[in-house]
């Protein structure tokens, strides 16, 4: 539970200059970072000579990573329904699918929607098929296939969609992925994730025994709470889907209009798709989609509705209890960076200004009775506090090499260490105290990689002085103080998280081997979104900056947090599982770091791929090419998250942190547009972590046989 910095918080605002008055900061501390974890230290006070950090060297290129629509996505089946049933929509009175226990091995074919641009710049639409097929699994053994009937017919974007949509189709209907093995086969070359709903659906009715209309199709990306997310090049997949008899096509909600690669113009796709003979239907989410592409609806559990997610009183103290800590390390750190020389605090003092609003936001949430926003912020605002003190200690020293010694000095390395041994003897019992503790593991392998990553940009420093320029050298610098902070206020985040634990109780765990399976179906996950960012937009990242894809890999994991700790995370599940004994702290380490891993893919395919971001000169995101669906994805994720969090009784306390991520949505979504990623990220969480904690608890019946 280590809460995003909203944009607003991340970027101090330059423009306001230096209004030391709005500081309410009257008391003077010595300061040790963490809540009396010894951390920045006053050894970096010797200051030879005035030296200024360069420390945006790295975001003066303009970062356009929104990719192009090179992406598939379909929709047919071996079996053709009627085609009234094509148009029916959720409203309509039908049947549900209804299955029996020898239905296995199924298979079900569909046709794939593919937008491409050739070497001559000519923009084009295709379709290419694809099937699946399901068998029995008796090993209980996550596995997922795909069979090429070329090689390397399949590229790591579609990979990447064939392991989220056998999770989130396993996942609606309340099954085991790990009961099923799944393959898809392609006869053709395909790539792309824009099939990411399309291939759902096509397991789904796999796994229900239903067929799809060959009259429908669609195309879409899918998202971890089942919504349909946006792609382009959807004018070229109209004329492709006409060209093979399609009579309908279903397109993300918001996505009525898209950018015609031909004319270079914005085209209304239902007035298109009717010049075609093609009937143009938005989609919100799988159980639309389901419903036009097999006439029937798929059958879901009984869902309390209404209400509002909340916690326990006992969990909402212990927050407080943390945001009272948190805003007086915040003034305490604030009180010794005005301690320092008058022009280290004139250059740094926009990071200082900044934690005052963060601070004055946790008042804000407070009064509001946020308690979650309001411990986000206060996290948040410990960050840049320690940024602005750290910065301002850094600002005198003139010899790089005895800074980064120094530094080094106070790395948060050893206190990971020793968190890490206390949280190895801690044995969660219910799925309160299991949530705590699988996230506490996230945080703390988010920490252990960023220290590492500040430890290794010192060791660039010290190894490599005579051959950086000062610009390098304060690039270095900036980011190994940076993931030195960010290190320990993850480490306070877990910290945090196992103290929850004491008031975060509910069912109990039922099966160990069930963390064990959904850890694995995370992780595989995530492995195949990492390879489609690292296949298709660091080469992108790269070819714009004119920089190797090793730099461009640097780049984005110092510009995309997401990028960064789902690769930390990835990385770390082999770690775990090679140093921690088998037993119930190596599952919930796994688990926790597997989803993060997973989550944070997630939101970066979202942010590079899926929403288009569009960045500014210093690398913030300024906007969306997709910024319409995004909004409609906000609704949509809000209301999944709540459906999934008042399954579980809150009186518990045991979805206080899924709860957190909800509360942080609801205010992240009303920000700036990286903010409103953030919100994104969150509703996943708290939906994600919620079904997690249904399904460990036993409370999850299969919706099939």
């Amino acid at each position: 539970m280590s809460p995003k910095a909203p944009a607003r918080d991340r970027q101090p605002d330059r423009k306001r200059g230096h209004r030391m008055n709005r500081l309410k900061i009257t008391q003077t501390h010595d300061v040790s970072f963490g809540r009396g974890v010894e951390g920045a230290s006053r050894s970096l006070q010797s200051r030879p000579a005035r030296v200024v950090l360069s420390l945006v060297a790295i975001l003066l290129l303009a970062f356009l990573v929104a990719l192009p629509a090179c992406s598939l996505n379909g929709g047919d089946g071996t079996t053709t329904t009627a085609s009234t049933l094509a148009s029916a929509g959720p409203s309509t009175t039908l049947a549900q699918s209804t299955t029996t226990t020898d239905r296995f091995p199924a298979r079900v074919t569909a046709q794939g929607l593919a937008y491409r641009v050739d070497s001559e710049g000519e923009a084009s639409g295709s379709i290419t098929e694809f099937v699946v097929e399901i068998k029995r699994q008796p090993e209980k053994k996550v596995a997922v296939g795909v069979r090429e009937g070329e090689v390397s017919g399949t590229g790591d974007m579609w990979r990447a969609a064939a392991w989220t949509a056998p999770l989130v189709a396993t996942d609606i209907l309340n099954l085991d992925l790990a009961d099923f093995a799944i393959d898809y086969e392609v006869s053709g070359r395909i790539d792309g994730p824009s099939a990411g709903a399309l291939m759902t659906i096509a397991t789904l009715a796999a796994l229900l025994g239903d067929q799809l209309n060959s009259e429908v199709t669609m195309t879409g990306t899918i998202n971890p709470d089942y919504t349909v997310g946006p792609v382009g090049g959807i004018p070229q997949k109209l004329e492709a889907a006409a060209a093979a008899g399609k009579k309908t096509v279903l397109v993300p909600l918001g996505q009525r209009y898209d950018l015609d690669a031909k004319s270079g113009q914005m085209v209304d796709l239902v007035e298109h798709g009717a010049r075609l003979g093609v009937t143009v239907k938005e989609v919100a989410d799988i159980f639309e989609a389901y419903v036009s592409l097999t006439g029937k609806e798929i059958p879901r559990g009984t869902r309390l509705a209404g209400g509002t997610p909340a916690i326990s009183p006992a969990a909402e103290q212990k927050l407080k209890t943390f945001i009272e800590d948190n805003v007086n390390e915040v003034v305490a750190v604030l009180s010794a960076f005005q301690q320092e020389p008058e022009e280290a605090q004139a250059a740094n003092f926009d990071y200082a200004l900044a934690t005052q609003d963060a601070v004055d936001r946790v008042e804000k949430y407070l009064r509001q009775g946020s308690t979650g926003a309001a411990y986000g912020s206060s996290l948040v605002a410990v960050g840049l506090a320690h940024q602005a003190y750290l910065r301002a200690l850094a600002y005198g020293f003139a010899d790089w090499r005895e800074l980064a010694l120094r530094l080094k000095g106070v790395s948060p390395e050893g206190k990971i260490s020793d968190f890490a041994t206390k949280l190895v003897a801690t044995s969660p019992a219910t799925i309160g105290e299991a949530s705590c503790v699988m996230n506490a593991w996230a945080q703390l392998t988010t920490a252990r990689a960023a220290a590492r990553e500040g430890t290794l940009s010192l060791d660039r420093i010290t190894s490599l002085y005579s051959d950086l320029d000062d610009d390098s050298l304060g690039r270095h610098m900036a980011n190994a103080i940076a993931k030195y902070v960010l290190s320990e206020v993850y480490l306070l985040a877990a910290k945090d998280n196992l103290k929850l634990a004491e008031v975060a109780k509910g069912p109990a765990v039922m099966s160990a081997d069930r963390v064990r399976q959904l850890s694995e179906a995370y992780r595989r996950a995530a492995e195949a979104n990492l390879a489609m960012l690292n296949s298709a937009v660091v080469p992108r990242i790269a070819q714009q900056l004119g920089v190797s894809e090793e730099d461009a890999q640097l780049f984005l994991m110092m510009q995309d947090d997401y990028y960064f700790e789902s690769s930390a995370a990835s990385a770390q599940v082999q770690a775990l599982l090679e140093e921690l004994p088998a037993g119930t702290a190596r599952d919930y380490a796994v688990l926790g770091t597997s989803f993060m891993a997973f989550a944070g893919s997630a939101a970066s395919m979202a942010i590079n791929y899926n929403y288009g971001a569009q960045y500014n000169w210093d690398g913030s995101i300024g906007g969306f090419v997709h910024d319409k669906p995004l909004s409609r994805a906000l609704d949509l994720a809000r209301t999944n998250a709540e459906a999934s969090l008042l399954q579980i009784d809150s009186a518990s306390g045991a979805t206080v942190v899924p709860w957190v991520w909800y509360e942080l949505a609801n205010v992240d979504r009303e920000g700036a547009p990286a903010d409103k990623i953030s919100a994104l990220f969150n509703y996943w969480n708290a939906h994600v972590q919620a079904r997690t904690l249904q399904a460990i608890s036993g409370a999850l019946e299969p919706l099939v046989r």
